[in-house]
C-alpha cells in the first residue's frame, strides 16, 4: 500500500455526545461492534444535516441543540477495503430514544478509555479517533 492512498474517501459524520461522566453515546447497528453514531455522507449532502438526519434514524434524536467539528479522521478498513474519513462532531443533544429507532439494536454511554487496549477493531478506532480530542 502506498504511502497516500487514493483520494477517494468514503466520507461519513460521527457524532462524540457525552455525558456527564465523560462516557460516550456508543450504538450497535445489528453488528456486536459498538459505533460512533452517524453515517455517510450523500453526495451535495451539507455535513450538519447529514449528521442530524443520521442522529433521527440512528437514535430517534429530534433536536440537535449545538455540533461543533471536533476532527477528521482516516483510515483503512481491511475487511472493507477502502479508505474512510470520519468527520467527528462533539454534538449536544436534549435526547434520545434507541427503542424508537429501527437502525440499532443497542445504544450506551461507554468509558471509551477501557477500549485502549482492545484487539476490537471498530474500538481501536474509536479511541484513535477522540482519545487526546475530548479525553484528559
Amino acid at each position: 500500500m502506498s504511502k497516500y492512498p487514493n483520494a477517494f474517501y468514503r466520507v461519513s459524520v460521527k457524532a462524540v455526545i457525552r455525558n456527564s461522566q465523560k462516557h460516550v453515546l456508543l450504538v450497535k447497528e445489528h453488528i456486536e461492534d459498538w459505533v460512533l453514531p452517524g453515517g455517510g455522507l450523500d453526495h451535495g449532502e451539507d455535513a450538519v444535516a447529514a449528521l442530524e438526519r443520521e442522529l433521527k434514524e440512528e437514535l430517534a434524536v429530534n433536536n440537535v441543540l449545538s455540533a461543533k467539528l471536533l476532527s477528521t479522521y482516516t483510515f483503512y478498513a481491511t475487511r472493507k477495503e477502502a479508505w474512510y474519513m470520519w468527520l467527528l462532531y462533539d454534538v449536544e443533544i436534549d435526547s434520545f430514544d434507541a427503542e424508537a429507532a429501527p437502525d440499532i439494536s443497542e445504544a450506551a454511554y461507554v468509558d471509551i478509555s477501557d477500549f485502549m487496549n482492545s484487539d476490537n477493531k471498530a474500538e481501536q478506532h474509536i479511541c484513535k479517533a477522540i482519545i487526546g480530542k475530548i479525553l484528559e
